[in-house]
């Protein structure tokens, strides 16, 4: 995902997820949060998804037709916080 990769350092996690997020919207996805990992009382690391992301899961005793949203989609984002320069970067991994 191209569209997503920055060597951009963001101030604040509010400025990454707008910046996540409006580039989402301009290439057509809606991105949500996965994870968040709080470290001594802060939040260091964030996981991102697709918000149609995983494989839809059947139940196999149900014989009603379901639909799903999910696309399984080809990535995930890793947002972190540096303490030492006080500031977030983000990283786009391959979903594999």
């Amino acid at each position: 995902m191209s569209g997503f990769s920055t060597d951009q350092v963001f101030k604040s996690r509010e400025e990454l997820m707008e910046w996540v997020r409006n580039t989402g919207r301009s290439l057509g996805y809606a991105i949500v949060t996965k994870r968040s990992k709080a470290k001594n009382g802060y939040v260091s690391k964030v996981v991102l998804m697709c918000d149609r992301g995983g494989v839809y899961k059947s139940d196999k005793d149900s014989s009603r037709e379901t639909r799903t949203r999910k696309i399984n989609c080809p990535f995930e984002m890793v947002a972190k916080f540096s303490k030492k320069n006080g500031s977030w970067t983000l990283k786009v991994k391959p979903c594999l």
